[in-house]
Parts: structure tokens; sequence; C-alpha cells
């Protein structure tokens, strides 16, 4: 049976409407700087099998109510065999975030332009 681990770390967002740095007009989205936070890690809490999904709660990593997106820094590893992974909010997309084989350790940034959507994602075997 295909199954795989996953680590995912939040290392930074986007906040809209944050104070210009020349005075107290609001400018656009900003990127300010935040402490990295890992909100995931399959190692100790058991391995993701094919075609299975599992949500990430970003409360951990205290992001602020103006933030309109989320970088993630996604790792995929201990793959029992070739295999990809996908990240998406809400519903899964037909497109891999990660594509690592077994024994392998790949990691990838990833975007989300909206935070507040349960973060999903899952890993299933590749088909090449």
């Amino acid at each position: 049976m295909l199954s795989a681990a996953l680590l995912v770390g939040v290392v930074g967002m986007v906040a809209q409407g944050a104070q210009a740095a020349t005075g107290s007009a609001t400018a656009g989205s900003t990127y300010p700087p935040i402490v990295p936070v890992r909100v995931l890690d399959t190692r100790s809490s058991g391995m993701i099998s094919a075609r299975s999904g599992i949500g990430v709660d970003l409360t951990s990593a205290h992001l602020p109510t103006d933030a309109t997106a989320v970088v993630l820094n996604v790792t995929g590893l201990d793959a029992s065999a070739a295999t990809y992974l996908t990240v998406a909010p809400g519903s899964y997309p037909s497109v891999s975030t990660v594509n690592f084989g077994a024994g392998d350790i790949r990691a990838t940034p990833q975007s989300f332009r909206t935070i507040r959507d349960p973060l999903c994602h899952q890993v299933k075997g590749c088909h090449r």
C-alpha cells in the first residue's frame, strides 16, 4: 500500500492594506516577515495513504486577521513508492504540488490567496 509523510510549515503571509512606511496612507498588499511555524508533521501522527486527504489547522501560525494569503513550505518524504502530493484550499485541484520518489525528500513553496478556507491535501499514486 502506498503511503508517505508530509510536513507543512507556514513561512509567510500577505496582509491587505498595511500601513505604508512613508506615512499614514494605506498601501496595497504587503508581505511582512513572520516567524515560520510548522503546522503539520505526519511522521509522528501516521503516514498518509494513497488517495486520502487530511486537513491542516493554521491557527497555530497565529496569522493576523488582515492576512489575505498564506505561503507554505510543503515537504513530502518517506514515500513507499513514487507519488505526488496535492495541496489546495477547499477542494483538490488536478495538479500536483510536489512529486517525490521512494526515499526522497522534496520541498516546495506554495501560496494560497484565501486562507480562511480549510486547507486540504492529498497523497496519490503517481501515474507515470
